[in-house]
């Protein structure tokens, strides 16, 4: 139970810049719009599981529970990734039902129900994975995940952390 919460709040933590490569830009340019924060949240899972991925080794995970990693951490990419298209696609045409000059209450109502059911499958595929994952870990395997993690947002927060304004409050968008 303590390895899930530990995890969970690891995972749930707004992390978008802990895993960015070396070299990678730190922070939106205007050029560059911000990304929708679905996607942002996504991506930082993402990274997060392919980090224990790709450190199996680092992490003493023998090449059994690596490979079960992996296939996970694949599976999650997959399937969060076609989620996360049907979201944007159903979330485009709630705003074009609002958008219109008098909005169907039932037909807005319908597609927020859509929205909904599709970012419920989100969460529950993060839970998923989290428990899959969970099951080829040790506890001392989750310390050293949320070092590592710790580590990049020290080190982000001493190179200014690009989602936050000179006061330390989150940008807003718009």
């Amino acid at each position: 139970m303590t390895r899930s919460l530990v995890l969970f709040a690891l995972l749930s933590t707004p992390l978008s810049t802990a895993y960015a490569e070396p070299g990678e830009p730190e922070a939106q340019t205007k050029e560059q719009p911000a990304p929708h924060k679905k996607m942002d949240k996504h991506k930082v899972e993402q990274k997060v599981f392919e980090m224990i991925a790709e450190h199996g080794d680092a992490l003493g995970l023998d090449e059994k529970a690596q490979q079960a990693i992996r296939e996970i951490v694949d599976d999650h990419k997959k399937h969060g990734d076609e989620l996360l298209k049907e979201l944007d696609i159903a979330s485009e045409d709630l705003k074009s039902l609002m958008e219109q000059e008098n909005p169907d209450l039932d037909s807005v109502l319908v597609q927020a129900d859509v929205v909904m059911t599709l970012k419920s499958e989100l969460f529950k595929q993060h839970l998923t994975t989290l428990i899959e994952l969970r099951e080829h870990l040790s506890e001392e395997q989750i310390r050293k995940i949320k070092g590592r993690v710790m580590r990049r947002m020290k080190q982000q927060k001493a190179h200014g952390h690009p989602h936050r304004n000179q006061q330390g409050h989150p940008h807003r968008d718009q």
